[in-house]
């Protein structure tokens, strides 16, 4: 049994609706807890609206959530305007916290994993916050030296070698030491994650046909090949022209794959997994899922929105967890 948090997202999104659908399914599915911060003056909101037909309580300390038996338990935060279906100062203050919170109960090992639900960037920037994403705001949080963007599914995985960059500049912020990270951690969390024993990893060029031996670009040349034939002791290839690497469905002989930006591989992903890929940070130490979609504001608090990203974010940190306490 472990204890998870799911934290709100923008409130004024469909976190809150994919957090209840995926506890009722969750309760009858396993038998771990679940801890809930979020707005206090949201709780009641989502009783009326979608009537959590579950047992719950509502504590606010610690040592109550930690002495508690309860599954489920919301953690009332600072009360934030509640306007479904737009993002708001108050909304991306309230996610910031949200996942503040639950990750001070991770650090003080009060639960074992954090799933967060979908925040806007354009709320916590407007809030005062400087984070791209979750992403770099858990990397800054636990510490880390880097972290990595991780997608996964049953069908493909992959990692980021640049996160939320903007496509200018990808080039400038690309490095050998970057992709050499970024290489290790995605090897490090196959192995050690997800249980692989000698990850198979494919790595994309950045430029069309890969750079054309230099005719199309040159970072295949001086960053790409150098970092892929350091690890020679591994199975690290490539790389290889992206639409090629697709269209001839090459992840399929692959482990996972390495990306040099994110729509170069999130635009493939979403395709093959929209309801069933899951976010991952690694190169972290703690273990932090999230659904690959957005707050989708036209649809918040309509009963519309589709669980099962959230769902399947929840279950492969079950299986990180375990995988990682083996």
């Amino acid at each position: 049994m472990y204890r998870f948090v799911f934290t709100s997202g923008d409130i004024n999104g469909i976190g809150p609706e994919i957090i209840v659908k995926t506890l009722k399914e969750a309760l009858v599915n396993s038998k771990h807890k679940f801890i809930i911060p979020i707005a206090k003056n949201v709780i009641k909101v989502l009783d009326e609206v979608y009537e959590l037909n579950f047992k719950y309580v509502i504590l606010e300390s610690d040592r109550e959530i930690a002495d508690s038996n309860e599954r489920v338990i919301f953690l009332p935060l600072n009360e934030a305007e509640f306007k479904p279906g737009v993002p708001t100062i108050y909304s991306g203050a309230s996610s910031i916290e949200s996942i503040k919170r639950g990750y001070s109960l991770i650090e003080n090992k009060i639960a074992d994993a954090i799933v967060t639900a979908p925040i806007s960037k354009e709320a916590i920037i407007n809030a005062g916050f400087t984070y791209p994403g979750h992403t770099e705001l858990f990397q800054e949080l636990t510490g880390a030296n880097q972290s990595t963007m991780m997608f996964l599914s049953r069908a493909m995985k992959c990692g980021l070698a640049t996160i939320h960059t903007p496509i200018r500049e990808v080039p400038d912020k690309l490095s050998q030491i970057q992709l050499r990270n970024t290489i290790n951690a995605v090897f490090n969390s196959l192995k050690d994650d997800l249980g692989y024993d000698n990850p198979k990893i494919a790595i994309l060029g950045l430029n069309p046909h890969a750079g054309e031996n230099g005719k199309l670009g040159k970072e295949e040349d001086t960053i790409i090949r150098p970092v892929i034939k350091a690890f020679n002791k591994c199975e690290i290839e490539g790389p290889y022209p992206a639409d090629a690497f697709f269209g001839n469905k090459f992840y399929r002989d692959y482990d996972a794959f390495i990306a040099m930006y994110h729509d170069q591989a999130l635009i493939p992903f979403k395709m093959l997994n929209f309801s069933s890929g899951v976010n991952f940070t690694a190169g972290i130490p703690i273990v932090r899922t999230s659904p690959d979609h957005g707050t989708a504001f036209d649809i918040a608090w309509k009963n519309l929105a589709d669980h099962l990203s959230f769902l399947q974010a929840f279950i492969w940190a079950e299986t990180i967890i375990t995988n990682r306490k083996v």
